[in-house]
């Protein structure tokens, strides 16, 4: 199946944006005045304790590895080890992804577009098929069909990245941490659903069905969903939508700034509005992206698990991961850690 191309100037702009704001984020979310932590008064101890599916193990302790030169910087940027964390999820979501799309065979496109008719005819039972008629109303509204057409390209990923980095300042490290992982865990869910059941978007279905790619036509598309290994026919369930929903509760709920808390109150029906304007999706697309947000956030804690892993690894790479904002705190509030008391509290905390 073709790709449609993105403009030349998409291809260095769109990542030089989505880089900045990461590296913003890393910027405002420094420790401005950092009392770094002391060296491990017990060094021989190796190994903590972490569950597994209930289970106690034994994992290495990266205490050891808390004077390093990528641990201090580590300690003065924290969200750099975000930043890291959001890179290796996209890069590991988007390959299986593309791995996928590089196998498609005839068959599957055509049960893809079998499963896309199937949507709409369980649409049309539930009385609610009116994505056609809906694309029509913005199809006669030239510059709306333009802003909606940007919007679905260049807002979902730069808004995502920017949420994230606001979210790390704004909430406690217990929030922060369930919502990355309930985002993960999105990807999962709707990468498992894509996969065994492919279904074609309302613009790739045949041309008796009357949708028109408003996107792609119009070369106004993203380089992140442009490229060859983007899997075209993962209509259902709708990502844009179930980030979009994560994000804008957040925000709803979280933000201090009101303006901030609107914007979060306008952000998902905005998405809704411009993944079915352009015809990248059905409505039922955004209910299932919806149900998915709603399931990775009652399970987002089966991903604690992979701490042991992350242990493993940091020990590895002689790091140690950085404190949360409330130990750093904790810290600050001691005397530079003038006495082996205060450090032994540090050390139970941690």
């Amino acid at each position: 199946m073709s790709v449609a191309e993105s403009s030349p100037l998409g291809l260095i702009l769109e990542p030089t944006i989505v880089f900045t704001i990461l590296g913003a984020g890393v910027y405002f979310n420094r420790i401005r005045s950092p009392v770094y932590p002391p060296k491990d008064p017990h060094p021989q101890l190796q190994y903590r304790e972490r569950r597994l599916f209930g289970y106690k193990v034994s994992t290495r302790d990266t205490s050891v590895w808390r004077t390093t030169t990528l641990s201090r910087l580590l300690f003065r940027y924290p969200f750099m080890i975000e930043v890291c964390y959001w890179v290796l999820t996209y890069l590991v979501y988007q390959g299986a992804r593309g791995v996928t799309a590089l196998t498609f065979t005839e068959s599957t496109t055509d049960l893809a577009r079998e499963n896309g008719m199937w949507i709409l005819e369980v649409e049309n039972i539930l009385g609610m098929d009116t994505e056609r008629e809906f694309q029509r109303f913005f199809l006669d509204r030239p510059f709306w069909i333009g802003v909606l057409n940007r919007v679905y390209s260049f807002v979902h990923i730069p808004a995502t990245v920017g949420f994230f980095g606001y979210m790390y300042y704004q909430t406690s490290s217990a929030t922060f941490t369930g919502i990355r992982r309930t985002m993960a865990l999105c990807n999962l869910y709707a990468f498992f659903v894509f996969t065994t059941w492919p279904a074609m978007p309302p613009r790739l279905l045949p041309e008796e069905y009357g949708y028109i790619d408003t996107v792609h036509s119009t070369r106004v598309a993203s380089v992140w969903t442009t490229n060859a290994f983007c899997n075209q026919l993962a209509a259902m369930p709708s990502l844009h939508f179930g980030y979009a929903f994560i994000v804008g509760t957040s925000m709803l709920v979280h933000a201090h700034w009101k303006p901030l808390r609107i914007i979060g109150a306008l952000y998902a029906p905005l998405i809704l509005i411009a993944i079915v304007a352009t015809a990248n999706h059905y409505f039922l697309d955004a209910i299932a992206g919806l149900f998915v947000a709603i399931l990775a956030y009652f399970t987002n804690s089966v991903l604690l698990n992979l701490l042991v892993i992350e242990d493993y690894i940091l020990y590895v790479l002689r790091i140690e991961k950085p404190p949360t904002k409330e130990e750093v705190q904790f810290m600050n509030r001691g005397t530079e850690y003038e006495s082996e008391e205060s450090m032994k509290v540090w050390y139970e905390r941690v």
